[in-house]
Formats: C-alpha cells, sequence, structure tokens
C-alpha cells in the first residue's frame, strides 16, 4: 500500500475532495515559500507539495507540455481554496472550542492503519509523505474538529421534509423508471456416470414441494460436492442473465421453482425470491434516497453560504 491512500483518507474526511497542485516542475518541491495568509494561519508551499504528489504523478502519465500545465494550475486554484475554506472552518472550531477525545482520533488513525500490512509500512508511508505520526494525529484531529463545526453549524440546521421528497418524486418521476429485475436461489447439480444429477435434480423438488427451506436442502447434500446451492444471487433484468435460467426466472412467481433444466450436463433449478415489477417506482421505495439526496444538496448550499460568510469576515492574502 502506498502513501497516497493516507492521502486519500485525509481528504475525504476534509471534504470530499482536495486534489492540490502547485508546482508544475518536480524541482518546485525542494522550495518552501508562503502561498497564503488567512487570519493568523499561513499556507505554504509544502503544505501543498505534500498533497499534490499523488495527483502531479498521476498526470506526468497522462497530459503534457501546455496541457499538463493548465490541468495543474486549473487543479491548484480549486485545491487552494479548498484549503483557504479549511483554514476557516478549523480557526471557527478552535473558537468555539470544539474538543476531540483521544478516542475518536485512535478510531480515525485505526481506520487507516487497517489498509495497511503492518504498523511499519503505515509509518513508512507516512514518513513517504514527510510527516511523522504525531503530526498525523494533529491533522486528524483538525480534521474531525473541521467535521464537527460544519455538523453544528451546518447539516443539523438542515430539515427535508416530507412534502419536499414528495414535491420532488412528482417532479422528477421519470428517474424513477425501474425495468422489470427478479431475484432467485439457484440450485445446480453437475452430472456424473455413477451418480446421476436428474436423480438428485428430482429429489430436491420433492423436497421444495415439501416446503423445504433452502438450509435443509443444503443439509440432505452437504456431502454432495456435485450439488451446490447458491443464495441470494442478486437481482437481474432481462438479458443479464444466461438464456435458460432468465426464462425459468421470469416465468414463474415469487415463492416457486423451476422444474430442473439442462444447461451444459448440469441441472439447474431457479427459486423466486422476489421481483420488480416495470414501472415508476413507487414513493415508499424511492423515498430514502431522496431524501437522502435533498439533505445532501441542502447540506452542500448551506456550507457554501456559511464558508462565504467566514470569508467576508477573515483576512486573506495570496503570495
Amino acid at each position: 500500500m502506498t502513501s497516497s491512500k493516507i492521502f486519500n483518507f485525509a481528504c475525504t474526511c476534509i471534504i470530499g475532495m482536495t486534489c492540490l497542485v502547485f508546482p508544475v516542475d518536480a524541482r518546485a518541491f525542494v522550495f518552501d515559500k508562503i502561498i497564503a495568509i488567512v487570519n493568523d494561519d499561513v499556507i505554504t508551499s509544502s503544505d501543498i507539495n505534500r498533497l499534490i504528489k499523488p495527483l502531479y504523478e498521476q498526470y506526468k502519465n497522462i497530459y503534457s507540455g501546455e496541457e499538463l500545465n493548465k490541468k495543474l494550475m486549473s487543479a491548484q486554484k480549486e485545491a487552494l481554496d479548498v484549503m483557504i475554506d479549511n483554514k476557516l472552518l478549523y480557526q471557527e472550531a478552535l473558537k468555539y472550542k470544539v474538543e476531540v477525545d483521544k478516542e475518536e482520533i485512535d478510531r480515525k488513525i485505526n481506520e487507516v492503519k487497517a489498509r495497511f500490512a503492518s504498523e511499519d509500512e503505515f509509518v513508512h508511508a507516512l514518513e513517504g509523505d514527510g510527516i511523522t505520526v504525531e503530526k498525523y494525529r494533529q491533522e486528524i484531529k483538525e480534521q474531525v474538529m473541521i467535521m464537527k463545526v460544519v455538523g453544528y453549524f451546518v447539516t443539523s440546521r438542515v430539515v427535508v421534509a416530507p412534502t419536499d421528497v414528495e414535491k420532488y418524486y412528482n417532479e422528477n418521476k421519470e428517474n424513477f423508471f425501474v425495468k422489470e429485475m427478479v431475484k432467485f436461489d439457484l440450485i445446480v447439480v453437475k452430472d456424473s456416470e455413477d451418480n446421476p444429477a436428474l436423480d438428485k435434480a428430482n429429489k430436491i423438488i420433492g423436497l421444495l414441494e415439501n416446503n423445504a427451506a433452502l438450509p435443509e436442502i443444503k443439509d440432505n447434500f452437504k456431502s454432495d460436492s456435485l450439488v451446490s446451492v447458491k443464495e441470494n444471487m442478486g437481482f437481474y433484468s432481462r438479458g443479464q442473465l444466461l438464456k435458460d435460467i432468465e426464462e425459468n426466472a421470469f416465468s414463474i412467481q415469487v415463492g416457486e421453482f423451476s422444474k430442473p433444466f439442462v444447461i451444459e450436463d448440469e441441472f439447474y433449478v431457479v427459486i423466486l425470491t422476489d421481483r420488480i415489477t416495470e414501472g415508476i417506482a413507487p414513493l415508499s421505495e424511492v423515498f430514502q434516497s431522496i431524501e437522502n439526496k435533498l439533505t445532501y444538496d441542502k447540506v452542500k448550499d448551506k456550507k457554501a453560504e456559511f464558508i462565504k460568510e467566514l470569508r467576508e469576515k477573515a483576512y486573506i492574502s495570496y503570495k
């Protein structure tokens, strides 16, 4: 695992995206200077350089010449704005004495550590980014403080009423059209000369006709490697399955099972567990996803307003 995974995690915690680009020439990584002043804090080239390396390496493999420069400079402007916003949010957290428990920091760091093979690999990745474990702990603490500020001043003040969800649904019904889909369990019986698959397939049908559940069928054939029971195959629409499986799955009702059918010397039995009817999904099925979208949009807008207010009151100087 590379240090870019730490970069990705940190950026996600802060804002959801932070693609920072400053120097186009790799030699610029050796310099350090103040890029911007945000009230009493500064943003330096070394702050940016540590975050720009993964993107810089990626862009070098895709773009070249003037196109590379344009891509990097465009990303630089956007990224610097994000860094300024984060400075302002952190300063607001300090102003209101936002507290972060040690356990919260440990939990976030352990989430990152889990992506590495060992503690040494984690530390080595940090060193590759030019920071110590303690410095990283401080950065995580600042990120959590920022999230708490946003939570208090933004997220907690966003309300999406059921009428908002219903209005959005009625105005965008075409977005909730769904194809007919089926969900099923599948039993496969392989054939052999001394162990005919048809006999076992018929035995399975007999068990199903007597309302046997899949665990019971599994138990009956637990020592038979030629019988495979595949539960919860997920939802599929027409055109996503083998022709014979599709025909059988779509021709039965929920709770029913197909007759045994053959595909390349193997017997199959489909048990239909759920079906989605083609058409506009009812509001009850999409209510949560609409509510989540509207909440996200409102939080995004309110956060932009909150940061705009902070910027208007702040001293920001670009160097």
